[in-house]
C-alpha cells in the first residue's frame, strides 16, 4: 500500500502542477496546486473517517514527495523554449498520470476503510475510496477556477465508483498484492479508454436560455 500511495502522490502532483502551469501560476502556485491535488483526497478521507489531525500533518513524506515532483515539473516547463510543444507532451502525461493517480487513491481509500474494520459497511468503503480518488482533483479544479472534471469529464466518477466496488470485492477475497494492482489497472484502463474513444455520460446540450425556451 505504501508503494501504491507513493505512485498516486507522484501522479496527482504531476496532474495538479501541470494544470497550474496551464493557468499561468507562479512557482508557489504550481507547487501549492500540485501538493493539494496529491494529498487533498487523503485529507478528505481522514476527515470523513474521523482521523484528526489528518495523516498528512503527522507524516509529511507525501507532502514532500508532491512538493519535489511539482517543483521539477515547473523547472522542466520553465526551461522549455517552445511552450506549445511542451503542453502537447504534458497533455498526454496529464491524462495518464491522472488516470493512474485516480486508480491508486481509490484503492488506498478503500483499504483504509477496511483497515478500520468497516468491511460490513459496503457503501461507506466505496464512498471513502471514491472521495479519496476524486477529492484532490475537485480541490485542484476549484482552486484553478474551473468546473471540477469529475462532473463532466469522460466517466471520471463512474470509473472511480466501479473501481472502488471492484476493489472491495477483491480485497475481501484476495491479498492486497493481487487485488490492489488489478483494481488500479481496471480504473486506469477505463479512464484511458474513455479518453481514446470519447466515452461520456449523457448531458443536456445548449445553454440555459435555449433550455428555458424549449
Amino acid at each position: 500500500m505504501f508503494l501504491i500511495e507513493l505512485l498516486g502522490t507522484i501522479a496527482f502532483a504531476i496532474s495538479g502542477s501541470t494544470i497550474a502551469i496551464e493557468r499561468k501560476m507562479d512557482l508557489f502556485g504550481v507547487v501549492f496546486l500540485g501538493v493539494t491535488t496529491a494529498v487533498g483526497g487523503g485529507m478528505l478521507r481522514d476527515i470523513f473517517l474521523g482521523i484528526h489531525p489528518p495523516m498528512l500533518f503527522e507524516n509529511t513524506l507525501y507532502v514532500w514527495v508532491a512538493t519535489i515532483t511539482s517543483f521539477f515539473i515547473f523547472i522542466y516547463a520553465y526551461f522549455q523554449k517552445r511552450f506549445h510543444q511542451y503542453m502537447e507532451k504534458m497533455d498526454a502525461l496529464l491524462n495518464v498520470s491522472d488516470a493512474i493517480g485516480l486508480g491508486a487513491f481509490v484503492v488506498v481509500g478503500v483499504d483504509m476503510a477496511l483497515t478500520m474494520q468497516y468491511q460490513d459497511h459496503l457503501f461507506l468503503c466505496v464512498f471513502i475510496g471514491f472521495i479519496t480518488g476524486v477529492g484532490g482533483g475537485i480541490l485542484r479544479d476549484i482552486l484553478a477556477g474551473q468546473i471540477p472534471s469529475v462532473f463532466y469529464k469522460r466517466i471520471y466518477a463512474v470509473a472511480a465508483l466501479l473501481g472502488a466496488y471492484l476493489y472491495v470485492v477483491l480485497r475481501l477475497n484476495f491479498e492486497v498484492a493481487f487485488a490492489g494492482p488489478l483494481a488500479i489497472l481496471f480504473i486506469t484502463g477505463i479512464r484511458l479508454q474513455a479518453r481514446q474513444h470519447h466515452w461520456k455520460l449523457p448531458r443536456i446540450k445548449g445553454n440555459a436560455d435555449e433550455i428555458r425556451k424549449n
